[in-house]
């Protein structure tokens, strides 16, 4: 959707209320439009449309950040979930994707100028928040994309988070380019330089290897993001409800500023200072983002804690009722204690605690990082040899 279909509205502070916007999921319908304020803002030329729903007796003010290709919309029964536990909700979607404006034609493909834009959204709205509800901390659950955005906000501003939950958080992604529908992701590096090459030969905002424009229409696939029939057919119809959602391919740029943006932030995964729960889906489902990097994130990360969830897919606010509940009852119980401490946090089954001790690498991916590192080593010393050797004649 182009910033100019958003309809002009009443000036609020930083902020545009919106009156005339209709959106509504298709799931707890009646109360999130009995509920719903929507706004907007632009900072930098396309419109972020927000939503918030105030609690008339808040005890604190939660940020939900969705994951790439989301809307908020999606999340309405978490939501609703938060706030009949008496929390406030404020959300939006990201620059490219959702309700949110778009920079290119095309308006499935996400672009964005540089992965500093997302950041500092997310700081600009998380301020706002802060000065509308001063007396409230302020509380931050975030997927995915909007777990590697919301990390890096923090390692720069610690205060702007009083405690936070990162889904699935795309610290390491494994998806730069799409194969197989995810099943046979490219290694990382290969997909750097593959992106890398495309945008300096100028096809930066052309779409990454393996991703193609969708219709709303197009089935969805079980086994991929979900193992539940039934959340991923609540999105289906939500895709349907409102075709110019999609969001569905990514730029070489965007690939490219991505993996950029997470090596940058692993070097400062220990000024993340907020606490922090890190819940992880099934390292062996888990086909868009690497556990061993939350797993390194942890282990730095002053305040932080990591739990897994046997047998679940990437989404996990959309898994199985059973795994959908013990998230939605872990993040309230974070939430609702008395200390920020999220050493305190109890596990709900069948959420484990994440074993610190477990080796970072699978066996083969240790193998295949020696044998690298024994090839490197051994033609830096031969090309070294021949240097030091070149001209000599027996």
């Amino acid at each position: 959707m182009a910033s100019s279909d958003l309809e002009k509205g009443r000036p609020n502070g930083n902020r545009t209320m919106i009156d005339s916007v209709h959106y509504s999921p298709v799931t707890q319908t009646e109360w999130w439009n009995a509920h719903v304020e929507y706004a907007k803002f632009n900072r930098q030329g396309v419109d972020v449309l927000t939503a918030r729903f105030v609690h008339p007796t808040p005890r604190a003010a939660v940020v939900v950040l969705t994951g790439w290709s989301e809307t908020f919309l999606k999340y309405s029964d978490f939501i609703k979930a938060l706030f009949d536990q008496g929390f406030s909700v404020f959300t939006y979607d990201h620059q490219s994707q959702g309700t949110s404006g778009r920079w290119l034609p095309e308006a499935q493909s996400t672009w964005v100028h540089t992965f500093e834009d997302y950041v500092d959204d997310f700081v600009y709205y998380c301020t706002l928040v802060s000065r509308e509800t001063p007396q409230l901390p302020v509380y931050l659950f975030a997927h995915s994309m909007g777990g590697l955005v919301a990390s890096i906000a923090m390692s720069r501003l610690p205060a702007l988070i009083n405690r936070a939950v990162l889904s699935a958080p795309m610290l390491r992604n494994k998806c730069g380019m799409k194969v197989a529908d995810y099943k046979y992701p490219l290694p990382q590096p290969i997909a750097y330089w593959i992106t890398y090459w495309a945008c300096l030969a100028g096809l930066g905002s052309l779409n990454a290897l393996g991703f193609f424009k969708e219709s709303a229409a197009d089935p969805l696939k079980l086994h991929i993001t979900t193992s539940d029939p039934e959340q991923l057919r609540n999105w289906q119809l939500l895709r349907q409800k409102y075709p110019a959602l999609l969001a569905t391919c990514v730029t070489n740029d965007w690939v490219l500023q991505s993996i950029r943006a997470q090596k940058k932030f692993s070097r400062f995964y220990e000024f993340v200072a907020p606490n922090v729960l890190v819940i992880a889906a099934d390292p062996a489902r888990e086909v868009f983002v690497h556990n061993r990097a939350m797993s390194m994130f942890v282990n730095k990360a002053p305040r932080s804690r990591m739990l897994v969830a046997p047998g679940a897919f990437h989404e996990l606010l959309f898994e199985s009722a059973v795994i959908r509940g013990a998230v939605t009852k872990t993040v309230m119980d974070f939430f609702s204690q008395t200390s920020d401490d999220v050493t305190q946090v109890h596990a709900c089954s069948p959420l484990q605690e994440w074993d610190k001790a477990t080796p970072i690498y699978s066996p083969a991916e240790s193998l295949i990082r020696a044998v690298g590192v024994t090839v490197a080593i051994v033609g830096a010393v031969t090309g070294l040899s021949l240097i030091l050797s070149g001209g000599r004649r027996d």
